[in-house]
């Protein structure tokens, strides 16, 4: 396998895909890069950043208190506020 070129779709700065990488990716079965090194860390950043901001207002099963958790809660799965989440992992681990 020859080192190949490729141009960064955020940059548009061409950026060498060493044989060594190619076969680090091919092995994890990654389909390869589309980032320079430099724009991968902030292209990362952006997308925990938005998602870490996201919060969904829930009532819990449990309680009845409203809160927030940081995901999206899906139809017909329980959700719980922090505190009886906490308490149920609090007995899981002593049993």
């Amino acid at each position: 396998m020859p080192d190949l070129e490729i141009q960064c779709v955020h940059c548009k700065e061409v950026f060498l895909f060493s044989e060594k990488d190619q076969e680090a990716f091919y092995r994890r079965n990654m389909a390869p890069p589309q980032r320079c090194l430099q724009c991968r860390p902030t292209r990362k950043k952006l997308e925990t950043g938005a998602a870490s901001n996201n919060r969904y207002e829930i009532v819990c099963d449990r309680c009845g208190r409203k809160d927030t958790v940081p995901f999206a809660p899906k139809t017909g799965r329980s959700v719980m506020c922090s505190e009886c989440y906490s308490s149920t992992r609090q007995r899981v681990r002593t049993a």
